[in-house]
C-alpha cells in the first residue's frame, strides 16, 4: 500500500474473541466466490465455497470471518450436508462440521450470505461514484476481508497470520454497464437476465486474503504486452473514461519499463503466468492487490511502489502485522531503486537523492510494530515506510552492494509463495552474508530511534607516517541506546581524498587511521548511508586509540 491519502480508518471494537481452533489446525486450499452487487441499493449477496484441509486429528469445527450484518442463508459441508453456524462476535463465525476430520482429510464449506456492507478500515468496501457513474471497490488490508466475504483470516486487531494462502475463483455480477476487475486472469464474461453481467476471474497463485479484491465501474480497459524474452505477459489497465487521455496512459505504462528494471535485482515478475495490471479506484495512494494494483492517481512513485509489492508483499508476504515493514519498507526502498536504475539515471547520485527525499520526520519508535490493534501504527508512514526503507538502504551498505542483492534473491527463494517473519528475514540475511547480523536488526528494526554523531579530528605525523586521529561520540536520546555501525570517513588531503571505514561499536570511540599525507578535512558518512538525526563536527577529544589498519 502506498502512503494513505484518505481519512482516518475505522474498525470494529468486537474482537470475536471466543476460543477457536488453532489457526494452524487447517489449511485453506481454494476459495470459489461469487458475489452480486446492487449499487443503487448498496447491497451484496454471495456464496463462497471454501476447500479446507485438516492438519490435525479430530477437527470438529471451523472458524471463519464474516461480519454480523450479513445473514447466512445456507451453510453446507461437501455441497449437500447442512451444518450450523454460530456467531462468536461482530466479525467471527464458527461452523460445526458434520463429523471429525483427521489430518490430511479435506472438506468444502459453502456459505451463502446477503446484507448491506459496512465499510471499515481504510474503506474495506465502498459503494461510491466517479464522474456520476456507480463505483464499488474493496480494500481489505489489514484484516477487513470479513466486511465483504467469508474466509479464513486472523482476528481483528490481532497480529494475524498471512501464511495460509489459497487459490481463487471470483465471479462478480453487476449491472451490465459496469466492468468488473479482480485477481488473476479473466476466464469469461456472461450476459445475464435483468441487464446484468458476470465477470469470472481466477488465479492459480495462492493469495493472502487481504490481497483479494474486486472493483466495478464503467472502466475503459486496454492491454499492453510485457515481453520477457522467454515469453510474454499481458499488462492490463482499467481507467475511468473521464481520465482516459494520452498523458495518464503514458504515466501508467511506465510500469512496463519498471518490470524490466526490477527484473535483474528482484528476479522475474512472480505472477508471470497470469498478468499485471493497474486499475483506478477512489481510495488515496495505491493498494497492491495480487496481480492487479489499485491506484488513486497517476503518480510515478506510487506505480513503482505498488509494482515492487508484487515481489515484496504479495509473492513474499509479511507473516504477521508485526512484520508489515517487510512489505512496506521493501516497496519504499524499491522506489529509490527505480530512481537509481531507471533508463538514463545517474545511478548512485539518484539513489542518494531519493533516500534524502525519504528521510523520516520521526524516528523515535521501532520499525517492528508491537501494537497491531492500532491500524494507524501499523501503517505509520515515518516508521513502517520511510524508516523501514532506510533499514534496507543501510543493510545494503553494511553487507556490500552485490551481497545485498544476493540476500534478496535468497529471501525470495526461501519464502516465495509463503509468509516470513522479521526473524526469518534476518536469518536469511545472516546465512547468505556468512556472519551474524542480529545486532543490526536488534537496533534498527526491534529498537527505537537513530544515531546523532559528534566527531572531531587531528592530523599527526609519527616517524614519517601520517595519521588521522578521529573522535566519534553518539549524542542521541539516551533511551535510543547505542548504534553499532560501520561508518565511512572521507579524509581530505591536498593531493586528493581517500575514504576509510571504521567500525563504531563503543561510545565514545577514538580511532587512529594511517593516511597517505596530512589531512586537511574530514567528512563523516559522506553519502549518508546511515539514517542520522544529526552529524556535528566538534573539537578533537583525546582518548584511548583504536588503530585502523591501512
Amino acid at each position: 500500500m502506498a502512503r494513505w491519502l484518505g481519512e482516518q480508518p475505522e474498525g470494529d471494537a468486537d474482537l470475536g474473541g471466543a476460543p477457536r481452533e488453532a489457526f494452524e489446525a487447517t489449511d485453506a486450499l481454494h476459495y470459489n466466490l461469487e458475489i452480486e452487487i446492487n449499487p443503487s441499493a448498496g447491497t451484496l449477496s454471495g456464496t463462497n465455497t471454501m476447500t479446507i484441509r485438516s492438519l490435525v486429528d479430530g477437527l470438529t469445527e471451523f472458524t471463519f470471518r464474516l461480519r454480523t450484518q450479513y445473514t447466512i442463508t445456507s451453510a453446507l459441508i461437501n455441497g449437500s450436508t447442512p451444518v450450523s453456524v454460530t456467531t462468536l462476535g461482530t466479525t467471527t463465525r464458527r461452523a460445526t462440521l458434520d463429523r471429525a476430520y483427521n489430518a490430511g482429510e479435506e472438506f468444502t464449506l459453502t456459505i451463502a450470505y446477503n446484507g448491506t456492507p459496512v465499510s471499515v478500515g481504510f474503506g474495506s468496501i465502498e459503494f461510491d461514484t466517479q464522474n456520476g457513474q456507480p463505483l464499488v471497490s474493496t480494500l481489505s488490508q489489514p484484516y477487513y476481508s470479513y466486511s465483504w466475504w467469508p474466509c479464513k483470516d486472523g482476528d481483528f486487531a490481532q497480529p494475524g497470520d498471512n501464511s495460509d494462502k489459497a487459490t481463487l475463483e471470483l465471479a462478480l455480477i453487476a449491472p451490465s454497464t459496469m466492468r468488473s476487475v479482480s485477481n488473476g486472469l479473466l476466464l469469461g464474461v456472461d450476459n445475464l437476465s435483468g441487464n446484468r453481467r458476470r465477470y469470472r476471474w481466477a488465479s492459480n497463485y495462492p493469495t493472502s486474503t487481504y490481497l483479494v479484491f474486486f472493483s466495478s465501474t464503467n472502466y475503459t480497459t486496454w492491454t499492453q504486452t510485457y515481453d520477457y524474452g522467454a515469453g510474454t505477459m499481458p499488462v492490463e489497465f482499467s481507467i475511468y473514461p473521464a481520465d482516459d487521455n494520452p498523458t495518464n496512459r503514458a504515466a501508467w505504462e511506465q510500469v512496463l519499463v519498471m518490470l524490466e528494471t526490477y527484473r535483474p535485482i528482484f528476479g522475474l515478475y512472480p505472477f508471470i503466468n497470469e498478468k499485471y495490471g493497474i486499475y483506478q479506484f477512489n481510495f488515496g495512494g495505491g493498494m497492491e492487490h495480487q496481480t492487479y494494483t489499485g491506484q488513486g492517481g497517476f503518480w510515478e512513485w506510487v506505480t513503482a511502489h505498488e509494482l515492487a509489492h508484487q515481489w515484496w508483499g504479495d509473492s513474499v508476504t509479511c507473516r504477521t502485522w508485526h512484520d508489515i515493514w517487510l512489505n512496506e519498507g521493501f516497496a519504499t526502498y524499491s522506489e529509490a531503486l527505480w530512481e537509481e536504475r531507471r533508463p538514463g539515471s545517474s545511478g548512485l547520485p539518484a539513489l542518494f537523492a531519493a533516500m534524502s527525499d525519504r528521510r523520516p520526520a520521526f524516528v523515535g519508535d521501532s520499525v517492528y510494530v508491537y501494537d497491531t490493534s492500532n491500524i494507524n501504527r501499523i501503517f505509520d508512514y515515518d516508521l513502517t515506510y520511510l524508516k523501514a526503507g532506510w533499514v534496507l538502504h543501510q543493510l545494503r551498505h553494511v553487507v556490500g552492494d552485490a551481497p545485498f542483492f544476493d540476500l534478496l534473491a535468497g529471501y525470495r527463494a526461501a519464502y516465495e509463495g509463503s509468509a516470513p517473519t522479521t526473524d526469518d528475514f534476518a536469518a536469511v540475511c545472516s546465512s547468505v552474508h556468512g556472519q551474524d547480523l542480529s545486532w543490526f536488526f536488534d537496533e534498527w528494526v526491534y529498537g527505537i530511534g537513530a544515531p546523532a554523531y559528534q566527531y572531531g579530528w587531528q592530523t599527526a605525523q609519527i616517524n614519517g607516517q601520517h595519521y588521522l586521529r578521529l573522535y566519534i561520540n553518539q549524542v542521541q536520546d539516551p533511551s535510543y541506546g547505542m548504534y553499532i555501525m560501520p561508518i565511512d570517513v572521507r579524509v581530505n588531503r591536498s593531493s586528493g581524498n581517500e575514504t576509510h571505514t571504521v567500525w563504531n561499536d563503543a561510545d565514545p570511540e577514538h580511532f587512529v587511521i594511517p593516511i597517505s599525507s596530512a589531512a586537511t578535512g574530514v567528512v563523516l558518512d559522506e553519502f549518508d548511508w546511515i539514517l542520522t538525526t544529526s552529524k556535528t563536527q566538534v573539537s578533537y577529544v583525546n582518548g584511548p586509540p583504536k588503530i585502523v589498519q591501512a
